[in-house]
């Protein structure tokens, strides 16, 4: 995995680029705005990658705070989405070649659950890798997934319309040779406002009890395998983060929808393919499609992407890497989304039978 760290000035590039070409397109849209949120307190979020593999000093910093004025308590749940080798399922593995002979690199999915409490305007903070144990919060080591956490009655555990919960993650890498390079990247954790008293049972219903996920999410990329315009030596790299906004922790089952990408070029032309998301896809744009994102097919330096969910809807969190091949110093951001317009059928997070 390459080091994270936000890289301003190559950002710069990527926006005074992207934003000339594609102004008329953002401003034809006009979507009514998504009502997932990244900036307001909610009582359900989402952080859709969180990431842990200690061998390499890879590890995420999550935040979790109570910005309201009385105690709540809070049910939260990983979704471990580490892929394993199928003929050794100790070993945590990205493809086929990291396996030994015979080996296929194959996804899994496990939610792991815990509870915590927060007093009014508490923050709670802890690595993935080394959790709190001392109020409830498990260690995970290797972990590519996502964490979902909902406000709940400190007494009963029931799920509660308050929207106080606001959460962050801090990615980071620190690489100890040939010289110490810290880096790091943050995004704010996706929340969904409860919108009205509800119905105080475990289905949590998005769309009518809470905020609904987007009908449509784009961003703004380089197309695969190009150069950084800023400083050409270096490559540039952008990874996809899809997460399925329904999941079903009473039974135990991940999320799984079909998710379609449309790709347009500088000159508006478009292409598109399809793919399935189940629990979570993080992957480079070269892994969900080998042609549709390169500058080969697309024929410009940059694009535009829109994701919908085609059997529910989807989360998108986009994480770019400047690097230069083979020389320390790679530096990535992770980069919010547009979230647009309101999905006609709701997603259900569904938790499981009180503790």
């Amino acid at each position: 995995m390459r080091g994270l760290r936000v890289e301003r000035m190559a950002r710069r590039g990527v926006w005074a680029t992207v934003l000339v070409v594609l102004l008329a397109q953002v401003i034809a849209s006009r979507v009514a705005p998504a009502q997932d949120v990244a900036d307001q307190a909610a009582a359900l979020v989402v952080y859709p990658y969180v990431v842990v593999d200690g061998t390499n000093g890879v590890d995420t910093l999550l935040q979790l705070s109570n910005a309201g004025e009385a105690d709540v308590g809070v049910r939260c749940f990983y979704e471990n989405a580490t892929h394993y080798c199928s003929n050794n399922p100790a070993t945590a593995c990205t493809d086929d070649t990291t396996c030994s002979p015979g080996g296929v690199c194959e996804a899994q999915w496990t939610a792991h659950e815990f509870v915590i409490g927060l007093m009014p305007g508490q923050p709670q903070a802890w690595r993935a890798s080394e959790g709190k144990i001392a109020v409830g919060i498990p260690a995970v080591d290797p972990m590519v997934g996502l964490l979902r956490c909902t406000v709940v009655d400190i007494d009963t555990f029931l799920p509660i319309a308050a929207n106080v919960l606001e959460g962050t993650a801090l990615l980071d890498e620190f690489r100890p040779e040939p010289s110490p390079e810290f880096d790091t990247a943050r995004y704010n954790a996706l929340g969904f406002r409860a919108l009205g008293p509800g119905d105080g049972d475990g289905a949590l219903t998005l769309g009518s009890e809470y905020a609904g996920c987007a009908n449509v999410v784009s961003y703004a990329h380089f197309t695969a395998g190009v150069a950084d315009p800023v400083a050409p030596q270096r490559q540039v790299n952008t990874r996809v983060v899809v997460v399925p906004c329904s999941v079903d922790y009473a039974a135990g089952l991940p999320g799984s929808v079909m998710v379609h990408y449309s790709v347009w070029n500088e000159f508006g032309q478009r292409v598109g393919s399809s793919r399935r998301v189940t629990g979570q896809d993080a992957a480079g744009l070269s892994d969900v499609h080998a042609t549709l994102f390169s500058a080969a097919t697309l024929g410009t330096l940059t694009a535009k992407t829109t994701v919908a969910g085609i059997e529910g809807g989807v989360l998108v969190l986009g994480i770019e890497t400047h690097a230069e091949p083979d020389v320390i110093g790679a530096g990535s951001a992770a980069f919010g989304v547009e979230h647009r317009g309101s999905r006609a059928t709701n997603d259900l997070v569904v938790l499981p039978p009180n503790l």
